[in-house]
């Protein structure tokens, strides 16, 4: 039986409430220019921010006002403003 997390429809219905821990990103949409196209991993997570590693640095990105895509068997664009929980809390807003 495949681990509900793998599956990929779980994943683009429950995105914004999936750990983002891990997962590669790719900042689709952003205001800030320096930003935009920015690929790498999430390796930590705050209430406002995504710190992403890339090859070269450690980013801080804030998730407000960005557009996200995670990279999980399945691309799955995510809006920042969405996402503005703790980790935690966003799996206490499904209900």
């Amino acid at each position: 039986m495949e681990n509900i997390i793998e599956n990929e429809k779980y994943f683009k219905d429950y995105a914004t409430a999936h750990e983002f821990i891990g997962l590669n990103v790719t900042i689709n949409s952003s205001a800030d220019f320096s930003i935009l196209g920015l690929t790498g991993t999430v390796v930590d997570e705050t209430l406002n921010t995504l710190v992403i590693q890339d090859q070269d640095s450690v980013k801080i990105i804030p998730k407000k006002n960005n557009e996200f895509i995670f990279h999980h068997k399945t691309d799955v664009n995510v809006n920042g403003n969405n996402i503005l929980y703790r980790s935690n809390d966003r799996l206490r807003n499904l209900r």
